[in-house]
């Protein structure tokens, strides 16, 4: 009986060093893959930043205005100008009183884009909660502002 019990124990260990050399090749394989596939996908990448971005960069770059300065009266974006004594008087306090500058150029409001031409203005509306001596600026009223 010694030899059957000895046989059937060196038939077991030569199981476990097979299963243990065939989950070693099994690994070497794996790793082989993902080798092969992370340098697969790294070229189909960077194939794709050369063939597609890139181009798309530059094309887009080539056409982005690159603003020298800034000036608050006349830069590119709208600037607030309230009325004041001073400036545009006749539309302090008016519901219509735009006051935005565009390209230095003020938009006082849709009826009268320069201003009233006289003292008062027909089209006068008092402004719904806006003091007049306010820094309001209707850019603040958006939260999702990007300016």
């Amino acid at each position: 009986m010694d030899d059957w019990s000895k046989a059937f124990w060196e038939m077991l260990e030569v199981a476990a060093t097979d299963f243990e050399r065939l989950c070693q090749d099994m690994e070497e394989a794996a790793e082989a893959i993902a080798d092969e596939i992370s340098q697969s996908l790294l070229e189909e990448v960077d194939q794709f930043v050369e063939t597609v971005l890139e181009p798309t960069f530059i094309y887009y770059e080539e056409r982005i205005v690159h603003y020298d300065y800034f000036d608050e009266e006349d830069g590119p974006l709208p600037t607030y100008r309230p009325a004041t004594p001073d400036h545009h008087p006749t539309c302090q306090g008016c519901q219509h009183y735009h006051g935005q500058v565009y390209n230095g150029t003020l938009l006082v409001c849709a009826m009268h884009p320069h201003g009233a031409e006289t003292s008062s203005c027909p089209d006068w509306e008092a402004s719904s909660g806006f003091p007049e001596d306010s820094e309001y600026n209707p850019l603040d009223d958006f939260d999702d502002n990007p300016f």
